[in-house]
This record gives structure tokens, sequence and C-alpha cells, in this order.
């Protein structure tokens, strides 16, 4: 009980925080190569702040090695990073603020969120307060997630593209990984957790597990994978509730 009394709350929530969802996408445009925070408008072109689905935060302008950071609560439809290969951002956190997705205007067949990473490498500080609808990972570079994300706040990560990257002990706790493109990766670089693994391509997309373990099960797992695991040496492997995972090891 609840469980299901947390989700009303948090579609409640999420009605009063994606209000704006239903109408046309506006774009943020970042103009501050060096970083700054999130809410100010001197850091956005014509001042404009994207703070609600399904608003677009174009960061293509931020300097690699800089950060931006969310004070408060911040929505949007998707999150546009574009860089070298090498390049590397940040988003973190004051106020225990946490991020939003929902409605992106980038995929029109996902209805959820998207981060979408060209080139270099995103990580992301700040946990989530909704993504009921999933957020899609595309683009050719990779996302780094470094938190726990539970409590029926985040749907499925669907990879279109690129690598995602777990750390910091990162658990996806309600959320299936759904690889949606052959050329897709899920790296390890601490021990982490997720709902499921789920492949739509064939073949499977591979799972660094880097030494490291993943543990995957829960309520609502999925287990539809068939792919190779790489760097296995010195792991170890817990599904819950599966008594059979069709993996190949690859070291």
């Amino acid at each position: 009980m609840k469980k299901n009394g947390n989700r009303i709350f948090l579609l409640a929530f999420a009605v009063l925080a994606f209000g704006a969802s239903a109408t046309r996408a506006a774009t943020g445009v970042w103009v501050n190569a060096v970083g700054g925070y999130w809410a100010d408008p001197a850091n956005w072109q014509d001042g404009f702040v994207p703070s609600s689905a399904p608003d677009l935060a174009d960061f293509s302008a931020l300097g690699s090695g800089e950060m931006v950071t969310i004070t408060n609560d911040t929505g949007v439809g998707a999150m546009l990073f574009v860089g070298l290969p090498d390049a590397e951002w940040s988003i973190q956190a004051q106020n225990d603020a946490k991020l939003g997705f929902d409605a992106t205007p980038l995929t029109t067949d996902f209805a959820g969120g998207e981060i979408r990473v060209s080139g270099g490498t995103l990580t992301l500080w700040p946990s989530v307060y909704y993504a009921g609808r999933g957020i899609a990972k595309s683009g050719s570079g990779r996302v780094r997630l470094v938190n726990h994300y539970g409590e029926s706040a985040v749907g499925d990560i669907r990879l279109d593209g690129g690598t995602l990257i777990l750390s910091n002990n990162a658990a996806l706790v309600d959320s299936v990984v759904v690889m949606n493109s052959t050329n897709t990766l899920l790296l390890l670089e601490s021990d982490a957790q997720i709902n499921g693994i789920q492949s739509l391509v064939s073949p499977a997309p591979d799972i660094a597990l880097n030494g490291h373990t993943l543990e995957v099960g829960g309520t609502y797992q999925a287990l539809d994978w068939e792919g190779d695991i790489l760097g296995a040496a010195g792991w170890s492997w817990c599904a819950a509730r599966s008594s059979q995972w069709p993996f190949r090891r690859r070291n």
C-alpha cells in the first residue's frame, strides 16, 4: 500500500512540476562557457531558463571540465551536450536539489525525458525526483550516473547510443536498462544495481563489469538479454529470483 501511495504522490507531483508538458517545447541555450548556476538567467541566451518539460536545455557552449549547478528541483524535457570524445562536464547540486525528466522534444517515439551527449562524458550528481516515463540516453558520448535512484521515481533507461556508466555504487532500483541500439555499452566503474536488463536489438550490446558486481533483480525485473560480459576477472553475479542467466563471458 505504501508503494502505491508513493506512486500516487509522485504522479500528482509530476502533474504540478511538468504541467507544461502538453505545450510546445522551448529551448534554453547556455552561453557561459565556464559554467555557473542553472537558475541564473545571465547564463542563458535571452535570459530564458529551461525549467519544465518539454523544455530543451542546450549546453553545447559549455566548456570541457566545467560544471552547471542546480539549486532547486529542476525539470526538463531533454538536455544536450556536444563536444570532443575527451570532453568532460558535470551537473552538480546544492540544497539537495534534484532533476526531473519528461516529454523529450528530441526523440518523437519516446514519451519520457532524454539526455543526449554527442562526444565526451557527462556526470550527473543530483538525484532524480521524477522520470516516471523513463529516460532515453542518446548520442555517441557517455553518461555517468553516481546516485541511488529508487522509490519508483525513475522509469526504464533506454540506451539509444553511446555508453551508460554506473559509478559510485549507483543503484537504478526500479529501472530496467533497455538497449535499443547495437552501438551501446553498459559500463561499471564500481559495484552497481539495476532492476533488469533488456535488449531490443541483435546482437545484444555488451556489459563491461571491469571486475565489479552488477546486481540485477527487483519486483518488476526483466531479464531479456544475451550478450558478452567484458572484464569479468574477479567478478561475482547476483540475479535476484533468477536461476539462469544467458550470458557469455569474454575477458
